[in-house]
Formats: C-alpha cells, structure tokens, sequence
C-alpha cells in the first residue's frame, strides 16, 4: 500500500507512470534518495517529498532518463525546415518552437540550427523550451556537449553552429540565444506558457511515461498551444490513437508528426522540394534497450490469439490474427525462458488468460521491462479480448525495441480493428520495413 500511495503521489505531481520505468528501476531509485535522506519507512519519505520541493526535483533527476542528440531523428527536422519555409512564406510574424522537455538542450538547439538552415533570419524565429529538471536545464544553459552528442551531424552544419573544444564541441553564442529555456512541469504548464502559442512543438519520447490522465491534459495543452497549422512532432512510439480526437497524423516517414485537426490538407506537406539532411544518416535510433539472450528451442512455439469480435470490416477478416507467433521469428526478438512460455501458452489456451496476464507480469516485476515480456503480455491481453490494454503493451515493446515486426503487425490490427486505417497502415509498412531489414542478408 506505501508502493502505490508513492506512485500516485508522483503521478499526482509529474504525471508519472510509474510502471513505465519497471518496478527494479523505480524502486531502486527510491531506495537511493532514502538513504541519502536517511529515511527509514515509505511513509515516513512521502511526507518528504510533500514538505520538501527540492527533494520531489532531486527524485526526479533519479528517475528521467536523459541521452540525447542532435538531430536525433533527422527527418522530423527536414519536414520542419520545409514547414517553416512556408509558414514564412505567408506571414510576416516570427516562426515559434517549443521544446518540452528539453532535456539537456541538443533538441532545442537542433531546431534553432533548422530554422537557420532554412533561410531563416534569427529576428524571423524564437525557440521556446522547458523542462523540470534544473540540472539538465544548467547543461542547456551551458552549450558544451561531448562528440558523442553530434555523431550524426555532416562536418558543415558543425562548422556552422559548433566550436570545437578539447574535450567536445560547443554550440556557438548565437544559436544559443536563439533558445530561451524555462524550467517547468510539463502537467503543471499552464502559468509558464500561458497565452503562448507555436508553430511547432516538439514533445517527444514524454507521453510514453506517462499516466492516462496526464497524457490527456498534455494532449489539450499541446492543442491550445499549436497555431492553425501548427505541427506536433512526437516519438517513434508515440504515434498513438489518443491524439486522433484532435491531431491528424503527417503523411511524411520517419518524422513522426501531427497537425490539428483544423489545420487545412495543404498542410499535409507530402509535396514541397525537401531540403538536405545536414546529418550523416537517418538516424533512426534502432538500438533496443534490453534484450535477452537468444534461445533457439523457443523456435515455432504459438499462442491462440481469437477475436473476441468480427472485424469492423469484413473485407480485413484475412488480416485478423487467429494464430500469432511468439519467437525469435522477428531477429533479434529472443524470447524469456522456455518455463514462462509454456505456463503462459497452457493457460492462454485454456481460456485461463487472467492467470497468464499475472504470470507476464509478475516476469516483467522480476526482471524489469523488455521487448520480449510487453510483447508476451500484448498477446495474452488480445487474446482475453482487453484491445486497448494490449495496445498499451505493445507500444512498450516497439518504444524498446523500434524494428520489433511482429508488435508493429499486431498494432496495426489492433488498429484497423478500431477503424484507424491509416495508422494501421502506417504500423504495417513500418512492419513489413522492418520485416525487410532482418531478413535482408
């Protein structure tokens, strides 16, 4: 009971969801800040964090996950160069972008760095970003960033905007004061951006982490902030039907990006010339976060995964899984030990899925968070019929592993079982991509 009366404290005050960082995580986390506090009971460190503003900002740096680079996942910024270039085109008012959370600064900087490689003037632009961290906020402030943090950027756009130091590089005088940063929750923004509106908001690899209903006050806070036309750019495994209701998906790959809803279809972008990448590659940050090792007796092991009900459009019934694999039939998507597997697939079988929901998950309490127990959870939850639960699943396997096919499938008929078709699609070339690569030899 003092776990959840934590958890929801935290989701109260940061709109945390707790089960997105795994349980070994977020307790260990815990454990750290109470003895460094020297705290004896939970209780005891919520009192804490209600009577100390500075210990709430200390867990937190404990708990964000904080890499990032620039450019990081270059065609969000080639498709807001070309956005840019138009919205000028038709207005004399400064183009406005937020980063939020801006983690240590190389999103921010990166957009200002973009709206300058379109032609923009820095009197033609302002880049607004925030985050609660105050360390990561003083790394923004400083520009100084390691090697590391521009491998995808060409030697000429580093020229342009980087001083080389002895020890990384520095981004120069000028774009930094293009940026200016703001420290502020992002469930607790509307004082720090009220009446603030932009052109572009980039908020990213956030909603993930999130509870339902912090990712929904997010949601209508992104579309007051957003001008008409404006674009919303999210992560990879971000495009979600939740922001359907107001945000209408780019037709544009790998940018991973929203428009409102009232913004006209000549916003939808697929034509202009687009702009060079100033980026060595595509940077489509293909690295999972876990992984287990491989086990090859796993190989041809299924679980039934039956329809609770028909297809909303009976021309799509071959598209609905009745069989779906559960091996190492996608690379590198090594399966948990054999004991699990046969457990869960004998009571998925037999009808016995809330016994096998548990089993998913008290592996994934044990062992924290990986592609291969979410994705084993995806399907029990599809197959007891709870559609959105495993939804939720399924969009952690591919936030841990961006090439898993066979989630992306199963996203896309969960997809077209709502009557989402184009994100069905979408879920189902980025699949097939997928699908292409691992066999590719």
């Amino acid at each position: 009971m003092d776990w959840t009366a934590l958890e929801n404290r935290l989701a109260q005050a940061i709109g945390l969801d707790s089960s997105s960082l795994g349980t070994t995580v977020f307790r260990q986390a815990i454990d750290r800040r109470m003895r460094t506090r020297e705290v004896a009971t939970l209780p005891n460190y919520i009192e804490l964090l209600d009577a100390d503003s500075v210990e709430l900002q200390v867990l937190v740096e404990e708990l964000v996950v904080r890499e990032s680079w620039f450019f990081r996942h270059a065609h969000a910024f080639d498709l807001l160069r070309r956005h840019a270039t138009s919205t000028i085109a038709e207005r004399r008012a400064p183009y406005r972008g937020l980063s939020f959370p801006c983690a240590g600064g190389e999103e921010p900087y990166s957009i200002a760095m973009s709206l300058r490689e379109a032609g923009l003037d820095f009197h033609q632009f302002q880049v607004d970003a925030a985050d609660i961290s105050e360390v990561a906020l003083q790394k923004a402030g400083g520009g100084k960033y390691g090697l590391r943090s521009v491998r995808v950027v060409a030697p000429a756009i580093q020229d342009r905007y980087f001083h080389v130091t002895s020890d990384g590089v520095e981004v120069r005088p000028e774009i930094r004061q293009a940026v200016r940063f703001t420290q502020a929750n992002i469930v607790e923004s509307q004082g720090v951006l009220h009446g603030n509106t932009y052109d572009a908001v980039f908020c990213r690899n956030l909603v993930i982490y999130l509870t339902p209903t912090a990712r929904r006050r997010i949601m209508q806070d992104v579309n007051r902030w957003l001008s008409p036309g404006g674009l919303l750019f999210v992560g990879h495994a971000e495009m979600l039907s939740e922001f359907d209701e107001l945000f209408e998906p780019v037709q544009e790959r790998g940018a991973f990006a929203y428009c409102r809803r009232s913004a006209p279809k000549s916003m939808q972008l697929a034509t202009p010339v687009p702009v060079p990448l100033p980026v060595r590659s595509s940077d489509l940050d293909t690295t999972p976060i876990a992984r287990l090792s491989a086990t090859p007796s796993n190989k041809g092991r299924y679980i039934h995964v039956i329809p609770s009900e028909a297809p909303s459009d009976p021309s799509s019934t071959k598209n609905s899984i009745e069989l779906l694999h559960i091996g190492p039939s996608a690379a590198s998507h090594e399966l948990m030990r054999d004991e699990l597997l046969d457990k869960v697939s004998d009571l998925s079988n037999a009808s016995r899925h809330p016994e096998a929901i548990e089993a998913c998950k008290q592996r994934l309490l044990q062992e924290g968070p990986s592609p291969q127990g979410y994705y084993l959870l995806g399907m029990v939850l599809q197959a007891a019929g709870l559609h959105e639960e495993a939804a939720q699943a399924l969009e952690r396997v591919i936030y841990l592993d961006p090439q898993h096919d066979e989630a992306l499938l199963a996203l896309s008929l969960l997809a077209r079982r709502r009557g989402d078709v184009q994100i069905a699609k979408r879920f189902e070339q980025r699949s097939q991509r997928a699908h292409d690569r691992r066999v590719r030899p």
